[in-house]
């Protein structure tokens, strides 16, 4: 479960992005904890089975509906754990899961950058669809890496640019991470085997080539050093309470 405006919440939620309900009586405690303001919430099944099940597709799809640049990969494991965004991501071919996504997005008329999200449910082999968003997601610094190119193709549309750019054949076996959150996300698993989801299997990531970091760029170190330092004040914030003394001299 989740709320529906986590925006308004979300310094409540200690980083979390929604909460795990098994029965009744975690429901009642859980309206128990949450404020007043909040009382529209969202429920979604969990489908089983380890977060490396998550199928990706992403394209954009030009003016008449068109996909064009169209990418597909997996995650194999997020932050926070289970139900949050990507830390690792693999550049794999998923033809079943871009067929779903370019065939719906088609139909409906859509125009514009597009990521869609399966995950294999293990109970009936299918791919469930888990979210679209219109948008470019976190991990799109696969996508160029992998010789597809969705938001140059989109802003050549606008007419920005003097020439349509190639679409090629898709480049396997690249992989992204999200370095600080992903070490985080790699010891909670070794460290919670009790955890709702089985731990993913990240062995195609042992063998990606190149690998791109989120953040980390040897020609612009800022992102990476503000990604490090926005992480420490988070656990600081947890283990002393905001408006602390060390998390005030920290934020400076």
């Amino acid at each position: 479960m989740k709320p529906s405006r986590i925006h308004e919440i979300k310094d409540t939620m200690a980083g979390q992005k929604g909460w795990i309900v098994r029965n009744e009586s975690e429901f009642h405690d859980l309206q128990k904890q949450l404020p007043d303001s909040e009382n529209s919430l969202i429920v979604q099944e969990i489908v089983p089975g380890p977060e490396s099940n998550i199928s990706l597709h992403c394209a954009y799809l030009d003016a008449e509906g068109r996909p064009r640049q169209s990418f597909t990969g997996r995650k194999l494991r997020r932050y926070p754990p289970g139900f949050g965004s990507a830390s690792m991501v693999i550049s794999e071919i998923g033809e079943e899961a871009r067929e779903i996504s370019e065939r719906f997005l088609t139909a409906i008329g859509f125009h514009g950058i597009a990521a869609s999200e399966f995950k294999r449910d293990p109970r009936d082999g299918q791919l469930k669809l888990i979210e679209i968003n219109p948008r470019p997601s976190l991990w799109f610094g696969i996508t160029s890496e992998a010789g597809k190119h969705l938001a140059l193709a989109a802003y050549q549309e606008l007419g920005a640019g003097s020439r349509t750019v190639p679409d090629g054949d898709q480049r396997t076996g690249v992989g992204w991470r999200f370095g600080i959150r992903d070490m985080y996300s790699s010891y909670f698993y070794r460290m919670t085997p009790e955890f709702i989801l089985p731990p993913p299997d990240i062995t195609p990531f042992n063998s990606a080539s190149p690998i791109v970091d989120a953040v980390q760029c040897a020609d612009d170190p800022k992102p990476a050093r503000f990604e490090r330092r926005k992480a420490a004040r988070a656990v600081v914030k947890r283990l002393f309470g905001a408006g602390s003394a060390a998390g005030e001299v920290l934020a400076k």
